[in-house]
């Protein structure tokens, strides 16, 4: 498989576009290009098939490209109807596909389809994001871990009676019942751990993220923005981090403060 930025020249007795998205719903675009770029290919004497994919929940296939792809195809060549299909229809495919193939022992076919099914479970292909999915998207072993104490902390060892997920789409957000989030471990910009610290117009964001700088002994490099529009927000690279215990009280001040 490979992407195809050139028109087909041979014709084949079939051709499809393939579209594979976390769901199956097709929106439509207005926007209208004159080239469209397939994301793969697999090409035989007897089959022509070109394929779109789309990864996130937020992400979705569009009519237009999915149309403009069979620009590609060779001159006269009869196209079938599209077909869209879901990771997910795609991992239990290849679920059952390892089966066939482990019962056959056909070892190295099983490797394969098992480090594509890994692949999909830690990128959360397939499936919704888990909490997992988001401690691996901080670069640092280091920062891994603490993310995973952090969230331990807050949810089980802090005697916190009122948590609740604050649903946060680029990371893992909490929050007290009734109340906004206290607490953030984003995978926005530098990848950190957010303090939301009382009230916006408090501003003890600020004066809370230089005794944070002064105890970690960094000084984190806030936007020209942040301090306009997060006045009540600190924020902590994990991997600055020797000790949970330089930043434990921060947590229990951020949650008692909201």
């Amino acid at each position: 498989m490979y992407q195809v930025s050139n028109e087909l020249h041979r014709k084949t007795p079939q051709a499809v576009v393939i579209g594979i998205a976390e769901t199956d719903r097709v929106i439509k675009n207005l926007q209208d290009k004159k080239y469209y770029i397939p994301d793969g290919a697999i090409l035989s004497n007897s089959v022509s098939i070109l394929i779109e994919t789309k990864i996130g929940l937020n992400s979705y296939l569009e009519i237009s490209q999915i149309e403009g792809h069979k620009n590609r195809f060779a001159v006269n060549q009869e196209v079938e109807e599209n077909i869209i299909l879901t990771w997910g229809m795609i991992r239990n495919f290849f679920l059952e596909q390892h089966r066939y193939f482990r019962n056959n022992n056909e070892v190295l076919t099983c490797f394969l389809l098992e480090q594509f099914e890994e692949f999909c479970v830690i990128n959360c292909i397939g499936s919704p994001k888990t909490n997992e999915y988001f401690f691996l998207q901080f670069e640092k072993v280091k920062a891994q871990e603490l993310a995973r104490k952090i969230h331990d902390y807050i949810w089980y060892e802090s005697g916190y009676t009122d948590i609740k997920d604050a649903e946060t789409k680029d990371g893992i957000g909490y929050k007290r019942i009734g109340k906004p989030k206290f607490a953030t471990l984003s995978i926005q910009r530098q990848r950190h751990f957010i303090l939301h610290i009382g009230k916006k117009e408090q501003k003890l964001g600020l004066s809370i993220q230089n005794e944070i700088d002064s105890v970690l002994g960094r000084k984190f490099d806030r936007q020209g923005h942040d301090d306009e529009r997060y006045p009540h927000e600190a924020y902590i690279r994990l991997e600055w981090v020797d000790d949970f215990g330089q930043i434990l009280p921060y947590i229990d001040l951020a949650y008692k403060l909201r």
